[in-house]
Order: C-alpha cells, then sequence, then structure tokens
C-alpha cells in the first residue's frame, strides 16, 4: 500500500549526494546502457523516511541511508560501501 507522507526524502551531507552520483555514474549507467531500461523499487532513505517505515529493515546493515547521520551524530550504516575506481575512458570499474 503507497502512502503520501511528504516526506523530505532527500540527503543532508555532501557525501551522501558523492556516494549516490557515483552509483548513478559508475554502477546504475552502465548497466542501463548495456541491458536497457531497469525498474528500482528502492534507493535512498532518509532518516526522516526510516521513521515512518515500521518493519521490514535494517538501516546498520543495509546502504540506503548512504553516509546520512543518526541523531548521535554516527554514520547510519556501519558498513559503508566499498569505493569504486573505474578506468578513464571505460565502463570497467573494480572495488579500490
Amino acid at each position: 500500500m503507497r502512502v503520501s507522507l511528504k516526506i523530505d526524502n532527500l540527503p543532508q551531507r555532501t557525501e551522501s549526494y558523492a556516494a549516490l552520483y557515483d552509483l548513478a555514474r559508475n554502477i546504475l549507467d552502465p548497466v542501463i546502457e548495456y541491458f536497457g531500461s531497469v525498474r528500482l523499487t528502492y534507493g535512498f532513505c532518509s532518516n526522516n523516511l526510516r521513521k515512518h517505515i515500521k518493519a521490514h529493515i535494517a538501516p546498520h546493515l543495509d546502504q540506503h541511508a548512504a553516509h546520512e547521520l543518526n541523531s548521535k551524530r554516527e554514520l547510519v550504516c556501519r558498513a559503508l560501501a566499498p569505493q569504486w575506481t573505474c578506468l578513464s575512458n571505460t565502463k570497467i570499474c573494480k572495488k579500490s
């Protein structure tokens, strides 16, 4: 059931925007270029949105919070995504 809560679901930290940009540029864009369009059903989840999700989430384990901080000023997700390095002028990426 989809409910419109009018929640500001935007990152607050520059690091989150950078990580989401890198995800789009280095992972999603090449996948779409190779396979065609994809349907994303879940992406970034702000603290404001997370408060309204009652079950089946583990923000400290998954990476939907990007580099956002909790109320204690600690990273929501303790297991940040590995950094990716892409060879210039190619779509070949690897973990750094």
